[in-house]
């Protein structure tokens, strides 16, 4: 099990996006449109069409990568490149051909139904590129295309001691309810969304207002953040990793010295 990860300060909509070969009514621009309903489309679903490179503003220190509303297929692969010279002629990093869907997980799931899936990336440790490229093998795509509705390329925070038990995860409904005077229900059903509350104990100083601090400062409950409560898991990560926002804004405790507490609240972005 590896420790959590909080991905901040994407940097998908100040980057410039090319490559591939996209729908010019569903463009790649959507990607960087955070309405997920606005998606980009690939004109097929072959693999020169389906992949679209990044090259950022700056040089940051990435270390997460997600694909939020995604229609990738069971058997969906992707691939993460990364390089300083926009030709990739010298990579930086590759994550080689990698499962968007867990096989443990497909063992035991049917069906996905409505839910917004995200596929996050986290690289083993952070990458400072200019340029990424991002690939997909779909190509049975049922759909005969492969759509994406929101692109994140940020920074990475991994709790040197990982989240606290007593954490949770749960689905929140905004579907509202009217009850008829003979006390039958009706329902005008509306999307759900995850929600996760943990925290992280025992930071030092350093750590706390370093990582934690400017996550905070900077995101706001506005702000996108990806959260991935397990990146090593191959069984459950779907259901676990998600695009969100901070729903709350806590109070950073200090209860020792060096010894450092925030509690987190993270609600998916639908």
């Amino acid at each position: 099990m590896g420790n959590a990860v909080i991905g901040h300060l994407n940097q998908c909509d100040t980057a410039v996006l090319s490559g591939g070969s996209w729908r010019s009514t569903l463009p790649l621009s959507n990607l960087q449109n955070r309405q997920m309903g606005k998606v980009a489309r690939s004109t097929d679903a072959t693999t020169g069409s389906t992949k679209f490179d990044a090259a950022l503003a700056s040089s940051v220190p990435i270390r997460v990568l997600a694909f939020a509303a995604h229609n990738l297929s069971d058997a969906a692969l992707y691939r993460v490149e990364a390089s300083n010279s926009s030709g990739f002629g010298a990579l930086t990093y590759d994550s080689g051909w990698l499962d968007v869907w867990p096989a443990a997980y497909l063992a035991t799931v049917t069906d996905k139904g409505e839910d917004i899936w995200t596929k996050a990336h986290v690289l083993a440790a952070t990458v400072s590129s200019l340029y990424w490229r991002v690939l997909f093998d779909d190509a049975s795509n049922p759909d005969g295309y492969v759509q994406i509705g929101r692109l994140f390329i940020g920074k990475g925070f991994q709790p040197e001691i990982n989240l606290q038990f007593n954490g949770s995860i749960g689905i929140e409904t905004a579907t509202p309810t009217q009850v008829a005077l003979n006390g039958a229900e009706y329902f005008d059903h509306r999307p759900s969304a995850r929600v996760v509350k943990a925290s992280t104990q025992f930071m030092t100083e350093n750590e706390a207002m370093s990582e934690v601090y400017e996550i905070v400062r900077r995101s706001g409950i506005d702000g996108e953040v990806v959260f991935v409560w397990d990146p090593d898991d191959t069984t459950h990560a779907p259901r676990r990793q998600f695009l969100a926002h901070l729903r709350t804004l806590s109070e950073m405790e200090d209860p020792f010295v060096d010894q450092w507490n925030y509690s987190w609240e993270f609600k998916e972005l639908i």
